[in-house]
C-alpha cells in the first residue's frame, strides 16, 4: 500500500495505524482527569483510605504499595489503610475496588502487568 505516494502521505498512514490508540486512549485519560477535578474537594480524605494490593503480602507490590500509602499518608494527613486481597491473579482485589462505593476512599495498587 502506497508504494507513489509522497513521504509525507506514507508517514501520515504509518502513524495512523501506531499511534491512533495510544491518542485515544490518552485523549480519554485526559478527559476522565478534567471531569474529576470538577468534584475535587479541598478536604479530602476527611477519613481513612482503604488501598486494596491484590497480590501477596510481602511481594514487591505489596512493599511498594506499603511504602507509598505510609507516604500519601504522611503528605495528605490521613490514614492509609493496606489490605492485601488476593487471588485470580489480581481479579479478585480489582473486583473488591470496582464493587466498592466510588468515593475516592477505597483504590487499588496493582502492578500494571495486566
Amino acid at each position: 500500500m502506497g508504494k507513489n505516494l509522497p513521504l509525507w502521505r506514507k508517514s501520515l498512514i504509518t502513524l495512523g495505524k501506531r499511534t491512533a490508540p495510544q491518542a485515544f486512549a490518552g485523549t480519554l485519560v485526559t478527559v476522565a482527569l478534567a471531569a474529576s477535578s470538577v468534584y475535587a474537594r479541598d478536604d479530602y480524605p476527611t477519613r481513612p483510605v482503604q488501598m486494596i494490593i491484590p497480590f501477596s503480602a510481602g511481594g514487591p507490590t505489596d512493599i511498594v504499595g506499603r511504602v507509598m500509602g505510609a507516604k500519601m499518608g504522611e503528605l495528605l494527613g490521613q490514614q492509609f489503610v493496606v489490605e492485601n486481597k488476593t487471588g485470580a491473579g489480581g481479579n479478585i482485589g480489582a473486583e473488591a475496588v470496582a464493587r466498592a462505593t466510588p468515593d475516592g476512599y477505597t483504590i487499588l495498587n496493582g502492578n500494571g502487568v495486566h
